[in-house]
């Protein structure tokens, strides 16, 4: 696991950490992160939790996150992610799914609409 988080941390995501294939965990909340979430991601299989809240991601969320099989925990809240949510993460078994406070839009997938996870779409005023 990495942990990261609530540092000062600046720039893009480094895309030679996705090289990690036996990461399970990944915590760089509260730092000043930008640019787009690399789609590369997806080749941690082992990743269970994601953590990227707190930053100053851009951009839509990468479909191919929902190719992480074993993924339960997403957190990209408050950043400035814009576009639809991928339905591709509807394949996805999360017990916690948090995309609150970002400039998303468009309609939530139905799997998302259940109250379960309504918390985690708030701050949100262009989704349906």
């Amino acid at each position: 696991q990495i942990d990261i988080g609530n540092n000062r941390f600046t720039g893009e995501v480094p895309t030679c950490i996705t090289g990690l294939k036996k990461l399970q965990k990944l915590n760089m909340q509260g730092n000043m992160f930008t640019g787009k979430i690399p789609g590369n991601v997806s080749s941690w299989t082992e990743l269970t939790e994601l953590n990227l809240s707190n930053n100053r991601f851009t951009g839509s969320i990468p479909p191919e996150l929902g190719n992480l099989p074993g993924l339960i925990y997403l957190d990209l809240s408050v950043n400035s992610l814009t576009g639809k949510i991928p339905v591709e993460l509807t394949s996805l078994r999360l017990n916690q799914f948090n995309v609150s406070d970002n400039k998303l839009s468009g309609e939530v997938p139905s799997d998302f609409n259940r109250e379960v996870y309504l918390s985690g779409l708030m701050g949100n005023p262009g989704l349906c």
